[in-house]
């Protein structure tokens, strides 16, 4: 259910026998900057994309609503109605899907699981970079929030996470340099104390107009956040 009183809502999930990897510092920072987002988003419908699927997955499903038409325009009319907002999981694996589905029936959840890169390779990547071949469903959105928190990352022959940030960069450029509606997308990055995801930041997100809003740590991993703008790519 949508609750505005997400405090509240991440409370509960740290103190459930399954609690989220990100902290609380975490957690907040993202819901604050998701909600802003989608009241700023009135009149239209408000994307949010993460990567990763966890039993924590709600709290971003709820971070991405808006309850009765909160917002309005220069005229006082709303243009936020209820429902109006898209929450998107992308996961790997199809047994993962089935246990954390069982327990959040309601979440959209795409399965990919094409993935032909790896951790130990990915200097291959960042030399001649791709487009994952995501689904139409993805594909064919503007995300206006993307969390990139998987796939795995650990490992030499963990796919890494070099090609969903840089499929989310190139959506970035590509909305807000077609859609006017769209001002601002923000890419959050987590693990960047590992090196790959280090490298990810100096090679995708920074060089190509993302402009760094914040870092957080955590005892599980650290938390960045890249902003882009018509005016950080330069096509004002």
């Amino acid at each position: 259910p949508c609750t505005p009183d997400y405090i509240s809502v991440i409370q509960s999930a740290h103190k459930s026998p399954t609690p989220p990897q990100l902290s609380v510092t975490q957690l907040i920072w993202i819901k604050t900057l998701v909600q802003t987002s989608a009241y700023l988003s009135a009149g239209r419908q408000h994307n949010f994309l993460v990567w990763g699927l966890g039993y924590d997955s709600p709290i971003w499903e709820n971070a991405n609503c808006v309850s009765g038409d909160k917002a309005v325009d220069g005229n006082g009319t709303s243009g936020r109605k209820e429902g109006s907002t898209r929450t998107v999981f992308v996961e790997n694996w199809r047994d993962w899907i089935e246990k954390v589905s069982g327990r959040h029936p309601g979440l959209e959840v795409v399965q990919f699981d094409k993935y032909d890169t790896n951790v130990k390779d990915a200097e291959k990547f960042m030399k001649e970079p791709y487009l994952l071949p995501l689904p139409d469903t993805i594909n064919e959105e503007c995300w206006d929030v993307v969390l990139v928190d998987a796939p795995q990352g650990y490992e030499p022959n963990h796919p890494g996470r070099h090609a969903p940030t840089y499929w989310s960069v190139s959506m970035a450029h590509s909305c807000l340099k077609s859609n006017p509606s769209i001002h601002e997308i923000t890419i959050f990055l987590h693990d960047v104390n590992r090196p790959l995801e280090q490298q990810i930041i100096d090679r995708i997100l920074r060089p190509n107009g993302g402009v760094q809003i914040g870092r957080v740590e955590g005892g599980a991993g650290t938390l960045v956040g890249f902003r882009f703008t018509r005016e950080s790519l330069g096509v004002v």
